[in-house]
């Protein structure tokens, strides 16, 4: 056996300690926190009413974050992003100043049609596929991402 294939084997040994359950990190952190909280409602720390309240607020949340991640992955397995991307650097022909007001008015137009959550969540692939694809820095294109969302929300202000 060579020291590469013994080096990917516990690379994967690794990976298969590490993900319990099959689960990746952060969803055995949530699922942690879901048997704590149905404890505290068990034991009696938290009254049915406290629940219930909390319930009816953060339920509407949790749904649409499901939804905008379910949509993320779904475009990105489409390769919807790569396409957005590539359009957008070829429109810009190597200019970036042409390329930002490209994505800012895509942003706009994302944050008017939706929401600012759901243009974070979709423009933020678009903005990484295309750095990727020009060959640009990530981080700035991300941070402008997170920029151009809420500097778009401001035309929603007067609803």
């Amino acid at each position: 056996m060579s020291v590469d294939s013994q080096a990917r084997r516990e690379t994967l040994g690794r990976r298969q300690r590490n993900r319990l359950l099959g689960l990746h990190p952060l969803d055995l952190l949530a699922l942690i926190l879901l048997i704590a909280g149905a404890l505290c409602v068990a034991t009696g720390a938290l009254s049915r009413t406290e629940t219930s309240s909390i319930l009816d607020r953060i339920l509407p949340l949790l749904l649409f974050l499901g939804t905008v991640i379910i949509l993320a992955e779904l475009t990105g397995r489409a390769q919807t992003f790569d396409v957005v991307a590539t359009r957008l650097a070829i429109t810009a022909r190597g200019r970036y100043s042409v390329l930002f007001a490209l994505c800012v008015l895509m942003a706009v137009v994302t944050t008017v049609g939706l929401n600012l959550d759901t243009t974070a969540v979709l423009l933020t692939p678009i903005m990484l596929a295309m750095a990727t694809r020009i060959g640009m820095p990530l981080l700035p294109l991300a941070m402008t991402t997170a920029l151009l969302a809420n500097t778009a929300s401001l035309l929603l202000s007067g609803t």
